[in-house]
């Protein structure tokens, strides 16, 4: 079965329109909001790839994996690209909160 994972794609120029044939090879559809949930094998790949060809559009590949705590951002621009994890922080102990 494969670990899955949802996948939101955004870029920074609203007159941009991401390719049919990106679309396709990807499953990242229009009438989704570029939204997916699968396996993306080829997702560094293929947004390396579409960068290098826009490369003044910044692209944010949003990540949730299955697993609890699995969300990252990756940001693409110009054919680089980086990986940011989320980090979930909690306050600490505070009992003046308690109710």
């Amino acid at each position: 079965m494969g670990y899955h994972t949802t996948y939101e794609l955004s870029w920074d120029d609203e007159s941009f329109e991401l390719p049919l044939d990106f679309q396709e090879e990807t499953g990242l559809y229009k009438e989704d909001n570029y939204s997916k949930y699968n396996t993306w094998i080829n997702s560094e790949d293929n947004m390396l790839a579409l960068s290098e060809i826009y490369p003044d559009v910044l692209f944010t590949l949003d990540g949730y994996g299955d697993e609890y705590g699995d969300i990252w951002k990756q940001y693409y621009k110009d054919g680089k690209y980086y990986h940011s994890h989320a980090r979930i922080v909690y306050d600490d102990y505070d009992e003046t909160k308690l109710a």
